[in-house]
């Protein structure tokens, strides 16, 4: 998150969790994590984003709780984009299954994205359930740095085939057509190259997060239910709409509200 205002994060929350109780920890990946006895510096808080975001919170409040063997967790991580580019219908449903589902061991919940022949779960919003705080590493320690240059394809222990990967890369920060890729990133001109960098580790960590987390026992246990489901499309619709916004907006030389 960036901003440091948990106040208007946690009212944000409260709009979309539908009274439950929880602990909030903010982490703003722009600057230093300091807590009573605990610090971390803003370079390894943003070393992978939101990942190292996330691993920088539960590593804190594994620091409190760290003795509670016998209690049950229910960890959310979740990033700004849940409030600026996904439907309140969406992510209240998840919150929603996820507070009400039966108490499991090592589980991974969250969305499924469907195009690919490995796993991937969006991080902009998971849950994990441990019993206790076990130590879990949200992002391989030794991420493949041959994705900030470019590199014989090879195979990859957390996402397979790199050809695969990166097919799916170009696709996203290279379209050539208006509707496909990522919002900014422009049809048949793509993204700079700073950006392409921090994009494709960030998309990395993303793709490799099911499997590094089953390796340290973690169970992926995907939400797709019927009207999750029916949420999802009209996400998709609405994440077309910003996309059509910016880009349209580009083209005019202005930003359309």
């Amino acid at each position: 998150h960036y901003g440091r205002d948990e106040k208007h994060l946690k009212n944000s929350l409260d709009k979309i969790t539908s009274g439950y109780e929880y602990d909030l920890i903010c982490v703003d990946t722009s600057t230093n994590f300091s807590k009573p006895g605990f610090y971390v510096n803003a370079g390894d808080v943003n070393k992978r984003y939101e990942f190292s975001g996330y691993q920088t919170g539960y590593n804190y409040y594994k620091s409190l709780y760290d003795e509670s063997k016998d209690r049950h967790f229910k960890f959310f991580f979740i990033n700004d984009t849940v409030f600026e580019s996904h439907i309140k219908l969406l992510i209240k449903r998840l919150f929603k299954i996820c507070f009400d589902s039966k108490h499991k061991t090592n589980v991974l919940r969250g969305l499924k994205e469907p195009r690919s022949t490995y796993n991937i779960i969006p991080s902009c919003f998971l849950c994990v359930e441990t019993d206790g705080i076990p130590k879990l590493d949200f992002y391989p320690s030794c991420t493949n740095v041959s994705l900030m240059e470019s590199g014989e394809v090879s195979v990859d222990p957390y996402i397979g085939k790199l050809d695969e990967f990166y097919n799916q890369l170009n696709n996203w920060l290279y379209p050539r057509s208006f509707l496909k890729g990522w919002y900014k990133a422009l049809p048949n001109i793509g993204v700079d190259e700073i950006t392409f960098r921090r994009k494709s580790l960030a998309i990395y960590c993303e793709h490799s997060l099911v499997t590094l987390l089953k390796g340290q026992g973690v169970e992926f246990l995907p939400i797709d239910d019927v009207l999750t489901t029916l949420f999802k499309f009209v996400d998709r619709l609405n994440t077309i709409v910003i996309k059509v916004r910016f880009r349209v907006g580009h083209l005019i030389g202005r930003e359309i509200a």
